[in-house]
């Protein structure tokens, strides 16, 4: 048995992913992230939602508030600590 069985799981997984070409949700915001930042994105996808709404906002990490932040740089942006709740 490995010494590290997360880090071997972790290989493991990742080198599956690879071989059936497919991305996982971290993966997701990776890409995504990086075609923004290298300005790849055509404007009728970057400019296709005139809101964006993150709901738990106090809930992200880096990565997801650095894509938050790469949506938005081009807009006018405006921060709300407020809750927003939707009746149904």
């Amino acid at each position: 048995m490995p010494e590290n069985v997360n880090a071997a799981f972790c290989e493991s997984y990742v080198a599956r992913c690879r071989e059936l070409d497919v991305l996982d949700f971290d993966d997701l915001l990776l890409e995504t992230l990086a075609l923004f930042e290298a300005g790849e994105l055509p404007e009728e996808i970057t400019q296709r939602f005139t809101y964006l709404l993150v709901d738990e906002f106090q809930d992200i990490d880096a990565l997801q508030y650095r894509l938050v932040r790469a949506w938005t740089i081009k807009r006018q942006t405006q921060f709300s600590k407020k809750a927003v709740v939707f009746p149904f």
